[in-house]
């Protein structure tokens, strides 16, 4: 990777700067942006791009009234520490799955459950050699039956000896404009009840993660609990925790070593704790789109302001974006953004 960005890098020589820091402010000066690090320097721009990244996951508000302890997934130290014990994922998607593998490494660990609200791990990849029969798929606009003519799509590649991960990979070009289309009140009935299954559908393992995950189930090491957390309570050393199954009165109790937050990147960017992210949001600078999912922004990624006008020179990218675009997480998606930006800042390069 330090090789592929120093190649980028050599055309500019001295025209291109690295400053390390973490902006903390971000604010319209004279037809430029002041940019206010919190090592206290001040940077000036004729253009900026907010190329954030995921947000940090949203702490569940049961352990923020609890004062209970939440570790960092990505945080390989952290979870080294670990004391002996059994270990309490929240979450069941892709960052559950490599959390689970890091502990799972670690011999002294016991049980590592994995819980969500319906237990929906990722579906694996299936490796095809054989050509694949091309699909043009005409989506109609009203989610249910969009639905319908997904699984039929499904059904009519199983019959013919396809898989259905074909389906869904043809999909993803089309993706942000059938989510463009879709009405709000759509968006958010996908959000609220159709995510997990498209998340483990679409964001998939790798078959040799997938078996290695199914070993770990096999073996007991790994248990998926479907349910909702009801209770948390700060223990010591430990942390207990009370979770009902979904659907059901019958409630259960963990008392583990170390609780994970795998729940992903926070949806919602306008209560984030960054202070870059509350004070722009705060400052009307950006808004969220109708769905409530990150930042607003035009088909050229320029954002859009409280009051509806975008910034001709403040650009957004990637996961922020995802409420206008939904695919806008994965690295050809990324990738495809930044080539866009590129070109429309630096023209002649």
């Amino acid at each position: 990777m330090e090789h592929v960005l120093r190649k980028a890098q050599s055309p500019f020589g001295p025209r291109l700067l690295r400053t390390r820091g973490s902006v903390v402010r971000c604010t319209p000066s004279g037809g430029r942006w002041r940019l206010s690090l919190d090592t206290g320097r001040m940077l000036d721009a004729d253009a900026v791009v907010l190329a954030l990244g995921n947000a940090a996951p949203a702490s569940p508000p049961v352990f923020l009234a609890a004062g209970a302890p939440l570790l960092d997934p990505w945080d390989d130290k952290t979870l080294r520490r670990i004391p002996a014990g059994d270990v309490l994922l929240l979450g069941t998607g892709l960052t559950a799955v490599d959390a689970a593998l890091s502990l799972a490494r670690t011999r002294r660990m016991g049980v590592i459950y994995a819980l969500s609200r319906r237990g929906q791990l990722p579906q694996p990849h299936r490796e095809t050699v054989t050509p694949l029969t091309p699909l043009s798929l005409d989506l109609p606009l009203p989610l249910s039956e969009a639905l319908l003519v997904l699984r039929k799509e499904a059904q009519a590649a199983a019959s013919r000896g396809e898989p259905w991960q074909h389906v869904v990979d043809q999909l993803r070009a089309r993706t942000p404009e059938l989510w463009r289309r879709l009405p709000t009140e759509s968006k958010q009935r996908f959000l609220r009840h159709l995510r997990p299954w498209w998340d483990s559908h679409r964001h998939r393992m790798a078959p040799e993660i997938a078996a290695q995950i199914s070993a770990l189930r096999r073996a007991g090491r790994l248990c998926v609990l479907v349910g909702d957390t009801t209770h948390v309570e700060a223990a010591g050393k430990t942390t207990r925790v009370r979770y009902r199954e979904r659907g059901s009165a019958v409630s259960h109790h963990l008392e583990v070593a170390g609780v994970v937050n795998c729940t992903g990147a926070a949806m919602d960017l306008s209560v984030s704790g960054d202070p870059l992210i509350r004070q722009v949001f705060e400052d009307g600078i950006v808004r969220a789109p109708e769905a409530g999912i990150g930042m607003e922004v035009d088909e050229g990624g320029r954002v859009r302001r409280a009051d509806g006008a975008v910034w001709n020179n403040l650009f957004a990218l990637g996961p922020i974006t995802q409420g206008v675009f939904w695919e806008s997480t994965a690295v050809p998606e990324v990738r495809a953004q930044a080539e866009a930006l590129a070109v429309r800042l630096v023209p002649d390069r």
